[in-house]
């Protein structure tokens, strides 16, 4: 698979789209504690860390790493959310 471009950086709201993508049949308490990356997008999140441990990151790829990072905040608050939902129902 190859890394996704850089020089079209996806929104938040894309890499949200690509994630919920992955399990949207069924869309559940159980289901969204589970709600993770898209394949590519754990790719190129891989490579940006990567390539920003080398400090090699460019003004571009810094912005995508942070809009990553602004979604995984975010996935994180909606798992913690459904998981308690779970606990609760359970």
């Amino acid at each position: 698979m190859q890394p996704m471009s850089t020089t079209t950086p996806s929104s938040e709201a894309d890499i949200l789209r690509r994630a919920f993508s992955q399990s949207m049949v069924g869309l559940s308490a159980e289901t969204l504690s589970q709600i993770s990356f898209a394949p590519e997008d754990q790719d190129e999140m891989a490579r940006l860390t990567a390539a920003a441990r080398q400090r090699s990151l460019t003004e571009e790829e810094q912005a995508v790493l942070h809009q990553y990072e602004v979604v995984n905040d975010l996935l994180g608050i909606l798992r913690s959310k459904a998981r308690m939902a779970l606990n609760q129902s359970g």
